[in-house]
């Protein structure tokens, strides 16, 4: 009769273990599958936290806030604003952020120096049509364009980078170049300007500033952007598919932006850094979609990065590189 009753009892547990067990994978369903409605309809979303810079190229997160596309993509997504890189940076190290609008030479900086973070998607541009945001390298106003023997920039990022590459581009061994180092893209536009420094790099809204101000053209290149995201959060269950719904927010982000530019002039216009001179003036143009990081890409700034002692070992593209679709 004990006996009976002891296994009576031990049924009794594995039954109501049996059904907890199946409301908690039925509820883990609803929250992470990505055809689960319940994710769709706003009941259950996929938190995420998205950093950037007020820069010009992070326009779609912006577009995708107006217009409410991260709700219906199944994502409570927050957008942090830094003041700076740096800010930025540190935010993705201390994992106060989960993702990043980022560069890819400053990506494999910070993987070098072991923070664990991957690219997810390729933003801009293979090609320098696809978009008329970009770099310049400029004589100021009353400086010939001949005869460059120093450019400032911003020492070790992307701003180097593509000077290396315009000057490149324009016959000049960069190697040859004294690089001036001023960080800030505001007090390098008006030393510039000023004419108290010769020759620099600026990206976009500020190049385009300047040549409204006389500066001179001197050599363009294409905007590099990328989206990154710390690998603690691409490896929570839910992390590959909440990335994966980021990346189609953006791109229907950027579909909404190409078809009706002029709608989302103000909204841009206040949301970012754009220099009150260009009010009105300065519209973005685009036309791509997020795409793989692109090897070549990878390959190459590893190669200069390397070069000048940036880094001290090849970086592999598999290592800081995260195929969501394979």
């Amino acid at each position: 009769m004990f006996a009976r009753k002891n296994l009576l009892i031990i049924l009794i547990i594995i039954l109501i273990s049996a059904s907890i067990l199946m409301i908690y994978l039925i509820n883990i369903s609803n929250v992470y599958n990505p055809s689960s409605r319940a994710v769709t309809t706003g009941k259950e979303l996929i938190k995420i936290k998205i950093g950037s810079i007020p820069v010009v190229d992070s326009f779609p997160i912006f577009i995708a806030e107006k217009e409410d596309l991260f709700k219906k993509h199944g994502l409570d997504a927050e957008i942090v604003l830094f003041g700076s890189a740096k800010d930025r940076d540190n935010a993705i190290i201390s994992g106060a952020v989960d993702v990043a609008i980022h560069d890819p030479v400053g990506t494999l900086i910070l993987y070098s120096r072991n923070v664990s973070v991957k690219i997810i998607g390729f933003l801009c541009c293979d090609i320098m049509n696809e978009s008329n945001i970009g770099f310049y390298l400029l004589a100021s106003p009353t400086q010939e364009t001949g005869n460059i023997t120093s450019v400032a920039v911003s020492r070790n990022t992307i701003i180097e980078y593509v000077a290396w590459k315009m000057l490149e581009n324009v016959n000049i061994d960069p190697s040859k170049i004294n690089f001036i180092d001023v960080p800030s893209i505001t007090n390098r536009y008006q030393l510039m300007i000023e004419g108290k420094i010769s020759f620099a790099v600026l990206p976009d809204p500020w190049g385009t500033l300047a040549i409204n101000k006389g500066a001179k053209l001197i050599s363009r290149y294409k905007d590099l952007v990328v989206i990154i995201a710390r690998e603690e959060y691409i490896k929570k269950p839910y992390g590959r598919d909440a990335l994966k719904r980021l990346v189609d927010t953006i791109n229907e982000a950027i579909d909404l932006y190409t078809k009706d530019p002029d709608k989302y002039i103000d909204y841009i216009n206040e949301r970012l850094s754009i220099p009150k001179e260009l009010i009105g003036v300065f519209k973005i143009s685009w036309s791509r979609h997020v795409s793989k990081p692109s090897e070549q890409l990878i390959e190459e700034i590893n190669s200069w990065l390397l070069e000048r002692g940036i880094i001290s070992r090849k970086i592999d593209y598999k290592d800081v590189a995260e195929d969501l679709w394979r």
